[in-house]
């Protein structure tokens, strides 16, 4: 793997490997334990270098949102004018509201199917 290559291109073990090694040791116990109990899961990075752990189903044209009453955000896939949810995403400084905005009149109202 070059150093020019992205870090979303990398094999899943490849960024587990980084990510351990560049966090705190408390961090990297924590992570050591979400590897080993989520197999089915992969990492990603969102726009602004956010690291989440969502369904190896995830694919770049999914969109990850917040829904008031949910604890963690969603993953969505586009489907004509609808949305389906295809689980839960748990991304470092998102799961305390923190990306809930102020202004809530710049919620959009989606149907899910």
């Amino acid at each position: 793997m070059g150093c020019g290559s992205s870090f979303e291109t990398w094999d899943d073990e490849l960024k587990i490997m980084f990510l351990l090694r560049n966090v705190s040791k408390s961090s990297a116990q924590i992570l050591q334990l979400v590897e080993a109990s989520v197999s089915r899961m992969t990492l990603f990075t969102k726009i602004g270098g956010y690291v989440g752990l969502a369904s190896r189903r995830i694919r770049p044209d999914n969109c990850i949102a917040l829904i008031s009453g949910m604890d963690a955000p969603v993953v969505l896939r586009k489907d004509g004018d609808f949305y389906r949810i295809f689980g839960t995403a748990h991304i470092l400084g998102y799961m305390e509201g923190e990306h809930w905005p102020v202004d809530e009149s710049k919620l959009k109202t989606i149907t899910l199917v």
